[in-house]
């Protein structure tokens, strides 16, 4: 965690929020300071599924295409080639867009 950052359970805590919501001194959210500034979590990994399915399923059917016989070694083979390479595709274009 970050300079002055504190955790649940002192008197800081907002207990009116939902779901309660500790704050550090700089009014900032612990989990902030503790994750780089960034507010990750099961949000973020939803807002990423759709992206990584999309190019999962793009290139596993370019998979499809490209190999002369389809059996179980071969889909299997492909389709987590083709996972690693969709979060290899979701990596680099959150890279580009970040400058």
């Amino acid at each position: 965690m970050g300079a002055g950052a504190q955790r649940c359970g002192e008197a800081h805590g907002d207990p009116g929020a939902s779901p309660p919501v500790c704050r550090c001194a700089d009014g900032h959210a612990w989990y902030t300071h503790a994750h780089g500034g960034r507010d990750e979590g099961v949000f973020a990994v939803l807002k990423a599924l759709p992206e990584v399915l999309a190019w999962w399923v793009a290139l596993t059917g370019l998979w499809l295409v490209l190999i002369s016989t389809v059996d179980r070694v071969e889909l299997t083979v492909g389709a987590l080639a083709a996972l690693v390479a969709a979060f290899g595709a979701r990596a680099a274009r959150r890279a580009v867009r970040r400058g």
